[in-house]
C-alpha cells in the first residue's frame, strides 16, 4: 500500500480486550486510515466490528455520517445493511492516541450467513 507506515496503526493482537468489553477474534480488513477487527462483546454477548483509526487520523466526519444514517427513518430494504455505531472511545498506543468506533457486524445480520466463524487473517496483525 503506497505510503504505508506500520507505526501509524495501533498494534492489535488477537485476544486483546478493549474497554474491558471487546475481545479481538480476527481481522476483518484494513485501509489507509484504519484497521477493522471482528470482536466479541463480552457484556452483550454478541459480535461487533471494531474500527481503530491511525493515530494521525480524525474520523469525526465518518462518525457524523454513521450517526446521521442511524437517525434516518426509512423502510428501504438496504437499511439493514448499514452498520450502526454502538460505541466510540479512544485508546493510547506507542505513538499516540487512536479513535475507535464500535459497530454492529454483518455476521449478525439476517442478510448474511450465520455460520461464518472468525479466523486468523493471512496478513500480520496490522
Amino acid at each position: 500500500m503506497p505510503g504505508y507506515d506500520r507505526g501509524l496503526y495501533y498494534p492489535v493482537k488477537l485476544g486483546d480486550i478493549f474497554c474491558s468489553r471487546y475481545q479481538v477474534l480476527s481481522k476483518l480488513g484494513f485501509g489507509a486510515n484504519s484497521t477493522v477487527w471482528f470482536c466479541r462483546d463480552l457484556q452483550q454477548h454478541q459480535y461487533i466490528a471494531l474500527k481503530i483509526y491511525i493515530h494521525s487520523s480524525n474520523p469525526n466526519h465518518e462518525v457524523q455520517v454513521v450517526e446521521h444514517l442511524a437517525a434516518c427513518r426509512t423502510h428501504h430494504p438496504g437499511k439493514q445493511l448499514v452498520r450502526n455505531m454502538i460505541d466510540s472511545f479512544e485508546i493510547t498506543g506507542p505513538k499516540g492516541s487512536h479513535q475507535c468506533v464500535v459497530q454492529d457486524t454483518p455476521y449478525e445480520s439476517p442478510a448474511f450467513p450465520s455460520n461464518i466463524e472468525p479466523h486468523e487473517p493471512d496478513r500480520g496483525s496490522t
